[in-house]
């Protein structure tokens, strides 16, 4: 009995021995023919990576300084037209976009050109000369005395006239005066000069002053209460005192505009409307 059980755990211990042995021999057993396809397609592109690798590197060492920086700023720039955001956040891409597309649009605007051309227009052209302008007038009433229609009327003066202001003495209730003037400011044109100091002497004096203060005056008659001529710097002028409207008159002109007969003229239709 006790040699039956020998053998047996024997026979175990041998079994088990021969298991050992035969996987140890299995695992050491590689067979490198058996290779899938796959595997031989990724052994075969490593090896031509390689070899373009090396050829490249060989054409680096061979080729000048010029040709390599060529290749390398060719390499970024094909990198960077593939994606010239790159790096930036979806938001920044879009308002980059926006305003590339608003700046390629406003290179084909030309209505802001054509307006600055209208301004350059309207700046060059020459400005149109003012109207001169009476200011209203103060003082004295004197507008019905004598009026541009009339004067030509009187004189034949085909020139430009206008109404404008004679410089000197402030018009007031007892004194006021009119210009007649043409286009050129060199010359006097026509003006009158009408004094109502309020009473018969005041305006006898008046009249007597300026009668003093003339340039060689010459009495005149036939006109009014008293009067007097006189010619000086281009100029013929006719002084008159009216006693009944107590009132003394001064008409100015130039010569060149209107004779010493035609001043008479004017000053007796002015006397019967004081």
């Amino acid at each position: 009995m006790k040699k039956i059980i020998i053998l047996c755990i024997l026979a175990l211990f041998l079994c088990a021995c021969s298991k050992k042995e035969e996987a140890k021999g299995s695992s050491k057993t590689v067979d490198l023919g058996e290779m899938t396809a796959d595997e031989q397609d990724l052994e075969e592109g490593s090896a031509n990576d390689a070899d373009d690798a090396g050829a490249q590197a060989q054409d680096d060492a061979a080729a000048p300084d010029d040709k390599k920086a060529a290749r390398k700023k060719g390499g970024r720039e094909a990198r960077k037209g593939e994606r010239p955001y790159r790096g930036r956040q979806p938001a920044e891409e879009e308002k980059l976009k926006a305003q590339e597309e608003e700046n390629a649009e406003a290179a084909f605007d030309f209505s802001d050109d054509a307006k600055d051309d209208k301004k350059e227009e309207v700046a060059k052209a020459p400005a149109a000369p003012e109207p001169r302008m009476p200011k209203v007038r103060q003082g004295m009433s004197i507008e019905k005395l004598i009026n541009i229609r009339e004067f030509r009327e009187k004189t034949g003066y085909s020139g430009a006239l206008s109404e404008a202001w004679l410089l000197g003495q402030n018009p007031d209730q007892k004194y006021n005066s009119m210009r007649i003037a043409t286009d050129n400011e060199k010359e006097l044109g026509f003006s009158i000069q009408v004094w109502k100091p309020g009473n018969e002497s005041a305006a006898a004096k008046r009249f007597e002053d300026l009668f003093k203060q003339s340039f060689g005056g010459q009495k005149v008659k036939q006109l009014a209460n008293d009067a007097f001529s006189s010619n000086h710097h281009k100029l013929n002028e006719l002084v008159f005192f009216e006693k009944s409207k107590r009132a003394t008159v001064m008409l100015s002109c130039t010569e060149s505009i209107c004779s010493l007969e035609q001043l008479k003229e004017i000053a007796m239709s002015i006397q019967r409307r004081l």
